[in-house]
This record gives C-alpha cells, sequence and structure tokens, in this order.
C-alpha cells in the first residue's frame, strides 16, 4: 500500500472517532478535542513508518513539532484522560482491519 493511502486511511479513521473533520486536523485550531485528534494522526502515522518532515507535509506544521508530539506522546496519553484512550483503541482497531 502507497503512503497516500496509508495516509488517507490513517486521517479518515481519527476523524470518523473524534467526530473532527480532516481540515480541522489539518488546521491551526487549538482546543483540546482538535488537538487530541492531531496527536492521535501523528501517532498512527509514525507507527505506519512515516518520518517526521512526512507527516509535517500532511498536516501542514513544521517537522520540530511533529518531533515533540512523538516524545511526548505518552504524557498526553495521561493528562487528556478516559476518551483520549478509548478513541487510541478504536482507531487501532480499525486500522488493523485495513
Amino acid at each position: 500500500m502507497c503512503k497516500s493511502e496509508i495516509s488517507r486511511q490513517v486521517l479518515e479513521a481519527v476523524a470518523e472517532e473524534t467526530e473532527i473533520s480532516e481540515e480541522k486536523i489539518r488546521g491551526r485550531g487549538r482546543t483540546t478535542e482538535v488537538v487530541d485528534a492531531r496527536w492521535l494522526t501523528v501517532y498512527f502515522l509514525s507507527e505506519n513508518g512515516f518520518y517526521p518532515s512526512e507527516i509535517a507535509r500532511i498536516l501542514h506544521c513544521s517537522a520540530q513539532s511533529i518531533r515533540g508530539i512523538v516524545r511526548n506522546f505518552d504524557l498526553r496519553r495521561k493528562q487528556s484522560g478516559k476518551l483520549f484512550e478509548i478513541s487510541l483503541l478504536h482507531i487501532s482497531k480499525v486500522l488493523e482491519g485495513k
């Protein structure tokens, strides 16, 4: 499967689970819900072998920001609470089935 297909599937899965549009995930929004969706997207793209520079191009941000998200992902999970964890598990199951 090509990278564009993988990135499309990840964005679709995160948008569906979080009910945040792909445009908002790629945008500059700073609400907790949008930021959580963006962090989930980064996590799953990273887990699928995307480099920070590639993820940065997809999400229209800097590679440095992406590296920070990857580095601090576990801390975010603890701060965001149960719903973040549930979303993480649901998206994992959806992406495993594809």
